[in-house]
C-alpha cells in the first residue's frame, strides 16, 4: 500500500560559516546545548537517539553540506535532510526537508505538525551560534 507523503521545507540564513554551522549540527556537545543531548554511532549507517525524543539512521553524511536521517518519534518514521550553501551575501543558509506520512494528525496540523518544531529549533541554533556555550534549551537544563 503507498502511503501518501507530505514535505515540509525550513529555510534560515545564519551569519556564520559554513564549517562552523556543520560544526553545531554535527558536534555532540554542541547538540547538546542548543537542541537535546544525542547517542549513538555518529556516523553513515549508524543509528543516534536524542534524549527522550526522535531517533534513527544516518542516512548521508557529505561534510559540510549534506546530512540525511532518518526520523523516528511517536510511532511515526520520516525523513529529513540538512543541506548548507555559503550564502552570495554572506553567512550560510541551512535547508531543512521532512518528508512525513500524510496521516490522521497531518490532517489536524497541517505543515504545523512538524514545522512548528523545526522553527524553535532553528531559533535555539541562531542563539547558539551567537552565544556558544551559554545555550542551554529549558528542556535540557530542567
Amino acid at each position: 500500500m503507498n502511503q501518501p507523503m507530505r514535505v515540509v521545507i525550513a529555510s534560515r540564513t545564519y551569519a556564520a560559516p559554513i564549517e562552523d554551522l556543520w560544526d553545531a549540527l554535527t558536534n555532540r556537545a554542541r547538540l547538546a546545548r542548543w537542541f537535546r543531548p544525542v547517542v549513538g554511532r555518529l556516523r553513515i549507517g549508524g543509528r543516534y537517539r536524542f534524549r527522550g525524543y526522535a531517533r534513527g539512521h544516518i542516512v548521508l553524511c557529505e561534510p559540510p553540506r549534506v546530512l540525511a536521517v532518518t526520523w523516528r518519534l511517536a510511532g511515526s518514521l520520516s525523513w529529513v535532510t540538512v543541506t548548507l550553501e555559503r550564502n552570495p551575501k554572506g553567512g550560510t543558509t541551512l535547508e531543512l526537508e521532512h518528508v512525513t506520512p500524510a496521516r490522521d494528525h497531518w490532517k489536524q496540523l497541517g505543515a504545523g505538525r512538524v514545522g512548528v518544531g523545526w522553527d524553535h529549533a532553528m531559533d535555539g541554533l541562531a542563539r547558539h551560534l551567537r552565544e556558544g556555550s551559554r545555550t542551554i534549551p529549558a528542556h535540557v537544563a530542567a
